[in-house]
């Protein structure tokens, strides 16, 4: 008895679901970098796939499994497509820890509303903007951010929308 309650807290419980996020937020990338970019802009950065797997995991999955993958997908990715480049990696893993971070937040605090994935997409953009601006770069760039990603946003709101009626 005690082992079926502690086997359904371990984060290990749901390693299967993970791991298939994460094949699929590795995947999805990858083929959107296969296609020609636009604008010299790669449709990776226009569609943000990598926000879709940490997204369905705070969904459908516990916070700690969302978190795992928002820490481990920008470099999983880098290491098997050489998407993001090197210098990428670190602001887009701190990007996805505070999108799942947002989204999970909300989302204990106010429970599960249609909309929350834009919201915490354009607050994560908004502190990691502010990050690379101090830390970083020294350019703030969140409008161009939203602005470039605004096909990406509309596809999380898609999936949002989705999740959303089929997961009250």
């Amino acid at each position: 008895m005690y082992a079926d309650i502690i086997k359904k807290r371990v984060f290990i419980y749901q390693l299967p679901q993970t791991i298939l996020l994460l094949a699929v937020s590795i995947i999805l990338p990858f083929f959107m970098h296969l296609f020609p970019s636009f604008n010299n802009i790669p449709l990776g950065v226009r569609f943000i796939p990598m926000f879709y797997g940490p997204f369905l995991a705070v969904i459908f999955l516990k916070k700690t499994n969302a978190f795992f993958i928002s820490l481990v997908l920008p470099i999983l990715n880098f290491l098997f497509t050489s998407h993001p480049e090197s210098f990428q990696v670190f602001p887009l893993t701190v990007e996805l820890f505070l999108f799942v971070l947002c989204l999970s937040f909300l989302s204990k605090i106010f429970g599960r509303f249609l909309g929350w994935g834009i919201f915490s997409y354009v607050i994560s953009c908004f502190i990691s903007s502010v990050i690379n601006y101090f830390w970083i770069t020294g350019v703030f760039s969140f409008l161009k951010v939203i602005t470039i990603s605004l096909p990406g946003i509309f596809v999380l709101q898609v999936i949002d929308f989705i999740t959303f009626k089929h997961n009250r």
